[in-house]
């Protein structure tokens, strides 16, 4: 007896799911069903196609193993905004299984099932669309360039080299009738002085019997004796039958570029004694010789503001013989009567066309019948962040305005000023910005050691106590990349507000560095107190912020420890309240906590970063990839740089600025900065083992292997053991090391270059770039920061500094080397200012060795 069951429901809807599946399976885009954690539970054939993966295969991976810039990283993030939005579409790259990439358009839609997130996304190959923008972009670019270079004058030459077609720009600087000028042969207006008129009409006879294209430049002056200068293009025009039947004349006017090379000896002396970071009147008694030189007539005056903001003073005034208005009390900078304040309080340029008129303020008719000047023309200084810092003004002995040229010089000279007064300010500054934090005006951690080595040595004479607060704001970085740096800045600058109300006067806060900021209680009686102080900190963090619009609500952890109870020492009693710290986010934040000893066991926990990176180098974890350094005269890679990489078994990649800092701390930078350096010397001599042209690796250098001291003597004794010329490496170090001024630090490197490796100065521009430590130093490169040339096609302040730096450095003998060029226009800029070398993502990223070393030949 058997029993019968009706599967009709179950077999229909097999056949609905099989139609499902094969529905999916014959769209032309990729379907994937992704988990919170990244993993694949599903692809269609499509998917499997466009990766070259099986479906088992495929189902064994997660998302970062297809998409190189979805890692593991920013999944968490992207989740969250997909369960925000719900729908996401946006453009990624996918990775086939040979290593194939290609663009995709990912429509990432939300769904859940049985309580469990998904992503069901939707992906097409767009590589063909991505060519076609790339096609239509360089189809733009082309017209731009046509309109861009626009000729100055037209005309066209019949084979007899006769006029037959002139346009009205030819006929203006002819000055001749259009009429006379047409039948006309080419010689009949000649007025070119470098190149005679018989080998002119020999390049146009070339050009018809050749059909090639030929420019020519043609140089004359006036009757006044004003240069003028055109580049001449000269093209065949063809008939329908192919026959080359005339020809086609542009002419480029190239006046203004050939006047200001000549102009360019009274411009590099202004950069020169700019980069020597001389006197600053000197610097601007330069750069008012050179605007005078440039518009002959002129003379030139540069006002100051003063400290209190209030008057422009007299700056520098080099060709005056007659007192300039104001120059004993100054000119307020309200002061209508006077053009220079005028300038200054508008912010912008102000022309009088003639100072004797009586329109005109006493001020500047009496200054016009003493100094025998009629016109003025202002331009205020402004700082790279939109202050206002002085004033620059041409005075003329002629009546009339600026032309383009006069303008564009005094517009220059407003600019160099400011560069000059900026970089006189930040000299002075110096001292303050190594002692306060720039953005809290707190005490830095130089300052709080300082502090708290006195607060100490006072307290053991006085047989005193005192406590530290270590302070760290709970979730700061959460704010700070959700809503970005600005506001975490403005929290920052708040919550440092609230600390200093919450303390006595005489008590110290310094913020050390991030979020964290310490506080210094001296002469503590009784130490029950600190838990209230603590407490009112911590109540003071939970209010709101109010910032911008923004509202924000963090929490504070702060640790606890008191001198002489818990240690004796300044860098325990850092350390101790430090662990105090991290045991009060353990135990759920906002709060505070005394140190105990069973601390040290959950400071332990903390180092297991630290105890991984000590037996990465023995696990063969670490890696060295090296980035191409190119010649930018002929294009060859020369040199390269060392880089440091750490692929970590269960965190993957990790950055060098996560781990280098702690390997600084723990002493490890010695063991792996061997490793690296032997690592390099490897490499360069795989790379020179032709014996062609040396090449040259470079080896950054930690400030902390010079506490070593000796590092250098393994390190040359290596070279020689393996035969590699100390020339193959060049050692790489930062501007901060030099600051230090320390005699050992001078030794080493003079005996790094007495062997024969050259130094290379790492960032440069980003510190103080105090010129007397180049100087003082034998410094061979200088490498300009990243941060100058990401901007140097748009940002005339970054040229002006990218073209100083290699003033200076060849005016010192050191030659220059540009990081960060990911464009030809970067690089053409560079190569314009006279850098010698450039690397960057326009030429290559960081590689390995093998990799690199093919690339390289």
């Amino acid at each position: 007896m058997g029993t019968i069951l009706d599967i009709t429901e179950r077999k229909r809807r097999e056949q609905e799911l099989a139609r499902l599946h094969y529905a999916i399976d014959h769209v032309e885009e990729a379907v994937y069903l992704i988990d919170e954690q990244a993993r694949i539970h599903y692809v269609n054939a499509h998917a499997c196609q466009s990766l070259g993966y099986s479906r088992n295969e495929l189902l064994g991976l997660s998302v970062p193993d297809i998409d190189p810039d979805y890692q593991h990283a920013v999944w968490p993030a992207h989740w969250r905004d997909l369960q925000t939005h719900g729908s996401l579409t946006f453009e990624t790259r996918h990775q086939t299984k040979d290593g194939r990439i290609f663009p995709v358009e990912v429509v990432a839609n939300y769904i859940e099932s049985d309580g469990q997130g998904y992503n069901m996304a939707m992906i097409r190959n767009i590589s063909q669309r991505k060519q076609m923008e790339s096609a239509l972009a360089e189809r733009e670019q082309e017209f731009r360039t046509l309109i861009e270079n626009l000729p100055t004058y037209v005309l066209r030459l019949n084979r007899g080299l006769r006029h037959t077609y002139v346009n009205p720009a030819f006929v203006a600087a002819v000055g001749l009738p259009e009429e006379r000028i047409l039948g006309a042969h080419v010689s009949a207006f000649w007025r070119a002085t470098n190149v005679t008129i018989d080998a002119y009409i020999s390049l146009l006879k070339r050009v018809l019997a050749s059909g090639a294209r030929e420019d020519i430049s043609l140089e004359w002056r006036n009757d006044h004796g004003a240069l003028y200068s055109h580049l001449v293009r000269v093209s065949p025009e063809y008939s329908s039958g192919g026959e080359v039947r005339g020809l086609l004349v542009l002419g480029f006017d190239m006046t203004k570029h050939r006047r200001e090379q000549l102009l360019d000896v009274e411009r590099r002396r202004v950069f020169e004694r700019m980069a020597q970071g001389g006197d600053l009147g000197e610097i601007l008694t330069q750069i008012a010789l050179y605007v005078e030189s440039a518009s002959p007539g002129c003379q030139c005056r540069i006002l100051l503001l003063d400290a209190g903001g209030k008057r422009l003073i007299d700056g520098v005034a080099p060709s005056f013989s007659v007192p300039c208005p104001g120059q004993n009390q100054g000119l307020a900078v309200d002061d209508e009567n006077s053009g220079c304040s005028v300038a200054f309080c508008r912010a912008e340029p102000l022309i009088i066309k003639d100072m004797r008129l009586a329109s005109q303020s006493e001020h500047c008719r009496s200054f016009a019948r003493q100094s025998g000047m009629i016109s003025s023309w202002s331009d205020p200084i402004i700082g790279s962040a939109g202050q206002q810092l002085g004033v620059v003004t041409l005075y003329r002995d002629q009546p009339g305005e600026p032309d383009e040229q006069d303008m564009g010089r005094l517009r220059y000279a407003s600019h160099l000023s400011a560069i000059a007064i900026e970089r006189k300010r930040i000299e002075e500054q110096m001292q303050h910005q190594a002692s306060y934090d720039t953005l809290t005006g707190l005490p830095n951690r130089r300052m709080f050691r300082d502090r708290l080595h006195e607060e100490i040595a006072k307290a053991e004479r006085g047989g005193e106590s005192l406590a530290l607060l270590f302070i760290d704001l709970d979730r700061f970085k959460e704010v700070n990349d959700t809503m970005g740096h600005e506001i975490g800045d403005l929290l920052l600058v708040e919550a440092a507000q609230r600390i200093r109300s919450g303390i006595r006067e005489t008590d110290t806060v310094a913020r050390l560095g991030g979020d964290e900021f310490i506080v210094i209680l001296p002469r503590v009686d009784d130490m029950s107190n600190l838990g209230r102080i603590a407490q009112n900190i911590v109540n003071a963090m939970t209010k709101p912020f109010c910032l911008d619009g923004h509202t924000v609500y963090v929490s504070t952890s702060i640790g606890i420890a008191a001198y002489p109870f818990d240690t004796d020492s300044a860098d325990g009693l850092v350390g101790c309240a430090d662990q105090a710290m991290y045991a009060a986010k353990e135990q759920g934040r906002n709060g505070f906590s005394f140190f105990t000893p069973a601390m040290q066991q959950q400071a332990h926990t903390r180092l297991l970063l630290a105890n991984d990176l000590r037996d990465a180098l023995a696990k063969e974890q670490l890696q060295v990839h090296y980035q191409p350094i190119v010649d930018v005269a002929g294009g060859a890679i020369v040199k390269a740089e060392a880089l440091l990489r750490w692929r970590h078994p269960r965190r993957g990649m990790v950055p060098p600025d996560q781990f280098i800092s702690i390997a600084e701390e723990n002493g490890l930078i010695h063991d792996i900065g061997d490793w690296v350096f032997r690592q390099a010397v490897q490499t360069a001599k795989r790379w020179n083992a032709d014996g062609r042209l040396a090449r040259q690796i470079s080896v950054n250098l930690s400030p902390r292997q010079f506490i070593k001291g000796d590092f250098y003597i393994s390190w040359l004794a290596y070279l020689e053991h393996n035969g590699v010329p100390p020339e193959h490496i060049v050692i790489e170090i930062t501007e901060g090391l030099l600051l230090d001024d320390r005699p050992d630090i001078l030794q080493i490197i003079n005996r790094l270059g007495d062997a024969g490796i050259q130094v290379s100065l790492d960032d440069f521009g980003t510190g103080y770039s105090a010129m007397a430590y180049l100087k003082k130093f034998p410094i061979d490169y200088l490498k300009i920061d990243r941060s100058f040339v990401r901007d140097l096609e748009s940002d005339p302040n970054d040229r002006a500094i990218a073209e100083a730096i290699v003033v200076m450095a060849h005016k010192l003998g050191l030659k220059t080397i540009a990081e960060g060029v990911e464009t030809e226009g970067q690089r053409d800029l560079l190569a314009a200012v006279g850098c010698e070398f450039v690397q960057g993502y326009l030429y290559a990223k960081p590689m390995p060795e093998a990799e690199f070393l093919a690339f390289a030949r």
